[in-house]
């Protein structure tokens, strides 16, 4: 990250002017140059003619553990529109966002079911996430459900944001098959870590 910020500093440096110029920047236009073609040749060989439409929606207003019955039907109802909207667009896979809700362990499974109507409703794998906060720490988690609505794989999220350090941990990772393609799950700070994305390539996603 710092290579060409240095090289162009080194080179306009008053007493700069040297062969030791010449060679550091150009070893730094090799290795940028290098980089570059590699990413183009790995994107252009990287599952070639293999396309998935995704689905996002995201409503900033979150539902937390004292939300009354009525605030959590008007926010679910207007989740399952964007769906359906996605799923008309032509969305084959539609993520919702990290900590949809705050819920305690009971009503976890009302929220599975909800999540699970709704994919087999519009037809759609579905990507829910919830925090369950049962009195100790609390869990990170996300669900991914089938067209049938079937839950297929669940994951708790690794690597904790500075207000998540109370938070339970997970260790072990979501892999599912969704023809033709292969995808892993991972929750919003787990994507900082490049040995996170290594462990899923090495499973074949």
């Amino acid at each position: 990250v710092s290579l060409v910020p240095s090289a162009l500093a080194f080179a306009s440096a008053p007493a700069g002017r040297t062969r030791g110029v010449f060679v550091t920047c150009a070893a730094t236009a090799l290795l940028v140059a290098a980089s570059v073609t590699f990413g183009v040749l790995r994107l252009r060989t990287a599952d070639a003619g293999v396309e998935t439409v995704f689905g996002l929606a995201a409503i900033d207003d979150a539902i937390g553990l004292q939300a009354t019955p009525a605030y959590v039907a008007t926010h679910r109802a207007a989740y399952a529109a964007h769906v359906g909207a996605l799923a008309t667009q032509g969305a084959t896979l539609v993520l919702l966002p990290e900590k949809l809700a705050v819920t305690g362990p009971a009503a976890a499974a009302d929220w599975q079911r909800w999540f699970g109507g709704l994919a087999a409703a519009h037809r759609v794998w579905l990507l829910g996430s919830v925090t369950i906060d049962d009195g100790g720490p609390p869990e990170n988690r996300a669900w991914l459900f089938d067209p049938r609505g079937a839950l297929t794989t669940a994951f708790l999220k690794h690597h904790l944001a500075p207000p998540e350090r109370h938070y339970r941990t997970g260790s072990t990772f979501a892999v599912q098959p969704i023809a033709p393609l292969t995808y892993g799950i991972g929750i919003c700070k787990d994507m900082h870590f490049a040995r996170f994305g290594r462990a899923y390539g090495q499973r074949g996603v």
